[in-house]
């Protein structure tokens, strides 16, 4: 159907379906395909209100001016929405938010194909929210791009800091807070997972007290954060370190002694009774280990190597000289065993009663091989 200069009002096809329809100037008003579902509606100034497909999806739907307020694709799925000066939402096909913005241009939300939100931003364009492709949150920022909070994959808070950048609330998995810092980043308070105070710091940052669940002191700081004291329950010194952070001393619940010089190699070590455990020099090779009657179990030099090892009656297990090779091993009862020399060869090996089981030279050949009551040549 068309008017007196041509313009097309109406096109039907054979079943009486609005296919299109336009106003005198030509605009067009609504396209219909043949089930009658609305493809495109104008106004009089041809500004598109909305577009769908056959089954109805809304494809754009804009206001007078010609803004595009909400874009569709074949499922109804949204790609854009906006206000009357700018895009407001972007999406892709799966309706997933790719760019939001307000009124003036700035990104509020950027998120990649499977919706998960990578940035947030306020009407200024500073960051509020960076996240992973799983929606986790990143990075949260107010106004003025302070870092507000800081996530790891599984979305748990690890930073919330206020408007001047101090670390307000540092979150583990489970949100307990570990670290609450007041306005200029001195640590105040760090948790574990069940509100208990492990960290109380000053307003410099060095570490003054950690409590457990009964407020004994766990770690004890001077000002440039190494550890001096760290107690148990009922106060037993547990590490004791100078400036550098090196250990030492350390203690069971029972103030049993281990010392350990700048290096951390461990000095003297004692059991529950004071004796000595471990002696060592700077290079943690074994001096002196000791069981709880004081018997010798490892004697070694300076670079490790065995020099006499003991059970808990002071039988020698092993003697071995500085390049480890095997000079006597010994059962309980003092017998020879082992006899080696620097190579390792073995000279006489023998059982309980000192019988000789197995002799060889320097080449490991086989010079004699006896049962417990008889010697039986071998070649």
């Amino acid at each position: 159907t068309s008017d007196l200069d041509g313009c097309i009002l109406i096109t039907s096809d054979l079943d009486g379906s609005i296919l299109l329809t336009s106003d005198l100037d030509g605009c067009i008003l609504v396209t219909s395909d043949l089930d009658g579902c609305i493809q495109p509606t104008s106004d009089l100034d041809g500004c598109i209100l909305v577009t769908s497909d056959l089954d109805g999806c809304i494809l754009v739907t804009s206001d007078l001016d010609g803004c595009i307020l909400v874009t569709s694709d074949l499922d109804g799925c949204i790609l854009a929405t906006s206000d009357l000066d700018g895009i407001l939402t972007t999406s892709d096909l799966n309706s997933c938010i790719l760019v939001t913005s307000n009124l003036d241009g700035s990104i509020l939300v950027t998120s990649d194909l499977d919706g998960s939100i990578l940035v947030t931003s306020d009407l200024d364009g500073c960051i509020l929210v960076t996240s992973d492709l799983d929606g986790c949150i990143l990075v949260d920022s107010d106004l003025d791009g302070c870092i507000q909070v800081t996530s790891d994959l599984d979305g748990s808070i690890l930073v919330t800091s206020d408007l001047y950048d101090s670390i307000l609330v540092t979150s583990d998995l489970y949100d307990s807070i570990l670290v609450t810092s007041d306005l200029d980043d001195s640590i105040l308070v760090t948790s574990d997972l069940d509100g208990s105070i492990l960290v109380t710091s000053d307003l410099d940052d060095s570490i003054l007290v950690t409590n457990d669940l009964d407020d004994s002191i766990l770690i004890t700081s001077d000002l440039d954060g190494s550890i001096l004291i760290t107690s148990y329950l009922d106060d037993s010194i547990l590490v004791i370190s100078d400036l550098d952070g090196s250990v030492l001393a350390t203690s069971d619940l029972d103030s049993s002694i281990l010392t350990s010089d700048l290096y951390g190699s461990i000095v003297v070590t004692s059991d529950l009774d004071g004796c000595i455990l471990g002696i060592s020099d700077l290079d943690d090779s074994i001096l002196v280990t000791s069981y709880l009657d004081d018997s010798i179990l490892v004697t070694s030099d300076l670079d490790g190597s065995i020099l006499v090892t003991s059970d808990l009656d002071g039988s020698i297990v092993v003697t071995s000289d500085l390049d480890d090779s095997i000079l006597a091993s010994s059962d309980l009862d003092g017998s020879v065993v082992v006899t080696s020399d620097l190579d390792d060869n073995i000279l006489v090996t023998s059982d309980l009663d000192d019988s000789i089981l197995v002799t060889s030279d320097l080449d490991d050949s086989i010079l004699v091989t006896s049962d417990l009551d008889s010697l039986v040549p071998s070649v």
